[in-house]
């Protein structure tokens, strides 16, 4: 059996399953819901929803012509030449 390193990165499978006791489950409930009521939390839904409808005016915009690709910035100038310091 491995040893845990909390530094370490882990990863599993989506099928795989977990057990947590009711008094872990009731910890990650409560922190959530009281998150979730704070105004902060208010806040990022707000800009959630506000994300989603600029994103929904931007596709609009796209799809009928109104809102196009910018075209990438000329440069007259050549870009410097690096050396190497010696």
């Amino acid at each position: 059996m491995a040893d845990y390193n909390p530094n370490d990165r882990y990863t599993w499978k989506p099928e795989d399953k977990f057990e947590i006791t009711g008094q872990q489950f009731g910890l990650i409930l409560n922190m959530v819901r009281q998150y979730l009521s704070s105004e902060d939390a208010g806040k990022f839904m707000l800009m959630q929803q506000t994300n989603d409808v600029i994103e929904s005016i931007m596709k609009n915009g796209v799809e009928s012509g109104v809102i196009v690709n910018a075209p990438e910035p000329e440069t007259s100038v050549p870009a410097p030449i690096m050396e190497a310091v010696k």
